[in-house]
């Protein structure tokens, strides 16, 4: 079983741009999860309260059931987007499984303040009404846009993740709560069923070399992990068709060095790592 982490690094010519684990501009990051695994995602919605109407995903995998409601006045941007210039915004994700979940992984992007996301709102809700705040809470993007006419405009990354062992977890709701004169823009749920797996690897301190001409991926490879480099001249091809130009190798705790002398040295490259 693998448990996977990927590594996004941009070159061009001797410029590099090094990108947090599954990022590149404004997408979200895989959980690595693996087994029986449920997955949703908006990318844009369609009614602003649930007097209007209830938001399900554009796209799901594994039959999640997600339903979105958001309770106080809103209204749906131009670009599809749920607005509240009044009052904060309260929403709640209900969804359910037919086996026992062990993971929970919920993303959104906002746009507006710089703190839109209320974290100590952010509750798990299980059937019996145990509530739990996330086990892990990240921030994974921050883009600043300081031309608008009211000041700076923050588009931000979020990612809550819950571990679920010793509860039993088929139907559940997450409820959170967003800042007045922000929107949100995207969300994505992802979830694992039965046993927990092997963790994902933690994301290398990455730093760039060249030999020659030739880049050289340089980071502290760890102890059980395996790691390769894939090359692309273009973001927009699936990971499976990107060309594998070094290893993969195991980690020892100890420095580890891979060269792409394979194909054109500017392009965008990704560091796989996974535990077998």
């Amino acid at each position: 079983m693998k448990s996977l982490m990927t590594l996004c690094i941009m070159l061009a010519g001797v410029s590099s741009s090094l990108l947090p684990a599954g990022v590149s501009a404004q997408s979200f990051m895989e959980p690595g999860y693996s087994g029986i695994t449920q997955f949703a995602q908006w990318s844009t919605f369609v009614y602003a309260t649930t007097n209007s109407g209830i938001n399900t995903p554009q796209w799901e995998l594994g039959a999640p059931q997600l339903e979105l409601k958001q309770f106080n006045p809103a209204i749906i941007s131009g670009g599809g987007n749920i607005y509240s210039y009044s009052s904060d915004m309260s929403f709640e994700l209900t969804g359910s499984s037919t086996t026992n979940l062990s993971r929970i992984c919920l993303q959104l992007f906002t746009w507006g303040e710089a703190e839109a996301l209320s974290n100590e709102t952010v509750r798990l809700v299980l059937d019996s009404g145990v509530e739990l705040a996330p086990t892990i809470s990240t921030n994974f993007y921050h883009w600043v846009d300081d031309q608008g006419a009211y000041g700076a405009y923050h588009t931000l990354g979020y990612k809550l993740e819950w571990e679920l062992g010793g509860n039993v977890v088929t139907n559940y709701a997450i409820r959170f709560e967003t800042r007045i004169h922000s929107s949100l823009n995207e969300l994505r749920l992802d979830t694992e069923a039965g046993p927990v797996g092997l963790p994902a690897p933690e994301a290398p301190v990455v730093s760039l070399d060249f030999s020659g001409t030739d880049p050289v991926v340089c980071f502290s490879g760890e102890p059980g992990v395996f790691y390769q480099l894939r090359s692309s001249e273009s973001l927009t091809n699936a990971l499976s068709n990107w060309s594998i130009v070094a290893g993969p190798v195991p980690g020892d705790g100890s420095d580890c060095m891979m060269t792409n002398v394979t194909v054109k040295p500017a392009a965008f490259y990704v560091v796989e790592a996974w535990r077998e």
